[in-house]
Order: C-alpha cells, then sequence, then structure tokens
C-alpha cells in the first residue's frame, strides 16, 4: 500500500500547516516521493523548529521549483513563498500566493505553466466536497510511478512531524 501525506490546515488568518508521513501494518514510518521533490532540509542556523528549505534533486537541473524558502524580510520563522529559480524564464510559476479573492487565510491554488501540457496537474485545490478548511489531495502525473495523491483521511487523523507556513 502507498504511503499517504496528510495537510492539516488550522482554521488562523495566518496559515498554519503539518505534513505528515504515514505508518505501514507495522508502525514503521514509509518513505514517499512527493512527485518532483525530493528532498527536505532544515534551515540549521535559526533552530526554530520549523522547516525552512524543501529542496528537489540540486543536481538535476531540470527546471522544476527546487527551494521553498521563508520570507526573509519577516523572519517570523514561517515559510511564505514558494520560489522557483527566477532568471530561468521558463514559463513556471514561481511563487504560491493566497488567493486574492476571498482573503480567508488559506492557499487556495498553486499553478504551473497551463501551456506546457507536460501531464502533470498544475493546481492545488482544496476538496469543494467538504469545504472543511484543509487540503485533501495534491495529484501529479499518475503514469509517474510516485505517490499521486496527499488525502486528507475520513477522520482527519495526523500523525507525524509539522511544516508550518504562513501567507502574508
Amino acid at each position: 500500500m502507498s504511503p499517504k501525506k496528510y495537510v492539516k490546515i488550522k482554521k488562523t488568518r495566518a496559515l498554519r500547516g503539518a505534513v505528515y508521513d504515514s505508518h505501514d501494518s507495522n508502525k514503521k514510518e514509509s518513505n514517499f516521493h512527493k512527485g518532483r521533490l525530493k528532498d527536505t532540509h532544515k534551515n540549521s542556523n535559526d533552530k526554530d523548529g520549523y522547516v525552512d528549505c524543501l529542496h528537489e534533486d540540486s543536481n538535476d537541473k531540470d527546471g522544476y521549483v527546487d527551494c521553498l524558502h521563508e520570507d526573509s524580510n519577516d523572519k517570523d520563522g514561517y515559510v511564505d513563498c514558494l520560489h522557483e529559480d527566477s532568471n530561468d524564464k521558463d514559463g513556471y510559476v514561481d511563487c504560491l500566493h493566497e488567493d486574492s479573492n476571498d482573503k480567508d487565510g488559506y492557499v487556495e491554488c498553486l499553478h504551473e505553466d497551463s501551456n506546457d501540457k507536460d501531464s502533470y496537474i498544475d493546481c492545488l485545490h482544496e476538496d469543494a466536497n467538504d469545504k472543511d478548511g484543509y487540503i485533501d489531495c495534491l495529484q501529479e502525473d499518475s503514469n509517474d510511478g510516485d505517490i499521486d495523491c496527499f488525502n486528507e483521511g475520513a477522520n482527519d487523523a495526523v500523525i507525524m512531524k509539522t511544516l508550518a507556513t504562513s501567507i502574508v
């Protein structure tokens, strides 16, 4: 059974997220791939308990998003923006923004280049059916062999370590 990854968002103006590994039937933590994102690093300089940088494989130079940085202007320990290399001009969106239309504190949509036709899902949506404020599913290419769906779970159960975010 494929491991699942859960994202739980607290209902506050500032976005607070948690990312969790699933456990197999033997209660062992399962490894997983998040689409093209390969590796997670914590910034060793601030020791604030938050994960500050999410890296893809830095050796492949494939033009995909490589790093999730904390906003260096507010130094609040929360990740504020998802940036790609702003110099490569490859048509990929370089920043993860909250939906500016509703101002509810939740990130509504993560778009990539809608013109690239690369078979990757380009948008991260909250589940429109339950409206519970939790992001329920992130799908990438269903043919690539990686984990394609991060389900919330029927009872909103979450398991392991935290990735906190805030959009300001």
